[in-house]
């Protein structure tokens, strides 16, 4: 099956709301990569939708799902851009192909089991236009179950080049956000790649410069039994992990090294995540109240 649907938006008309006018703020392109996940793909699509941003490129890009998907994706379809269902050459093929058509100067992309929150696009937009050097951001996350509830957050710690190769991620893919010429001025992504073609793009990003970093909470990412994280996390991504740490020299360091640049990261992660946690004592107080009984009652418990 192939199917390709292009829009031509007249009008910054988003869901029955009109905005600012496009000129107005820059655009951004958000591509949704999409295969047989239509339990989450509506939120995701609404998350994006909802933003009322007002110079939005939309792109669904789905590999040909045959659960209903495509049936949501045509009750959006005059908010979208564009979007297609065939047979791709995986997640990053399918999200490479929604850049290469798009047109904005700000890139991201959301699957199709994840959500952005209210409000973020707005903000990348004040930020990334505030800071014009800026070529790429990274935000906090709100970590949820499949249902949607809140697990934990992660409040976007900032890496560089040596702790991204020395120990890997500690801020999520979902709330980040990149400049189109310093994405295709890396190499984009390496198409081969089944899951940390995003940690090889940041680790190439990073090479130009450390990211900005907002702990603002930008989106949520679903833990679910059929993710890709649930299923090839321990298997591929490890492997592909590996193999991109070394090549990008991590056995250049030595282990002293390795170990006091992993410890400095986890130290400035923890101290983020303490520090906001308890923000949310006045911001979020049910998650703050539900993950403080989720912490005594694990401490509690018998080792």
């Amino acid at each position: 099956m192939c199917i390709q649907h292009k829009c031509s938006l007249s009008s910054p008309e988003r869901l029955g709301e009109v905005t600012l006018p496009m000129s107005s703020v820059p655009r951004i392109s958000i591509v949704t990569p999409s295969f047989n996940q239509a339990q989450y793909l509506e939120q995701t699509i609404q998350s994006v939708l909802n933003q009322h941003y007002p110079n939005l490129e939309y792109i669904i890009m789905d590999g040909g799902s045959t659960d209903g998907s495509i049936d949501i994706i045509k009750r959006y379809e005059k908010h979208l851009t564009y979007w297609k269902s065939e047979k791709d050459n995986g997640q990053a093929d399918a999200v490479y192909s929604g850049f290469e058509m798009a047109k904005s100067d700000i890139l991201a992309y959301i699957n199709s089991d994840d959500y952005y929150l209210p409000g973020t696009l707005n903000y990348i937009a004040k930020s990334f236009s505030k800071h014009p050097t800026t070529q790429w951001l990274v935000g906090g996350c709100a970590i949820v179950d499949s249902k949607g509830k809140k697990i934990t957050k992660s409040y976007g710690a900032r890496q560089n080049f040596e702790s991204l190769v020395c120990y890997g991620m500690v801020f999520c893919q979902m709330s980040c956000f990149w400049r189109r010429e310093a994405f295709f001025k890396v190499g984009g992504f390496d198409r081969a790649l089944q899951f940390c073609f995003d940690f090889d793009l940041f680790l190439r990003l990073a090479q130009l410069g450390q990211p900005a970093v907002s702990h603002r909470i930008l989106s949520a990412y679903r833990v679910h039994e059929n993710s890709k994280t649930s299923t090839i996390a321990h298997t591929v991504a490890s492997v592909e992990g590996q193999m991109l740490r070394e090549k990008y020299g991590v056995l250049k360091y030595s282990e002293n090294a390795r170990a006091e640049i992993i410890k400095n990261t986890l130290n400035e992660a923890a101290r983020l995540n303490k520090r906001y946690f308890f923000f949310d004592l006045f911001k979020d107080p049910v998650f703050f109240l539900r993950a403080s009984a989720a912490r005594i009652r694990d401490s509690l418990m018998p080792t």
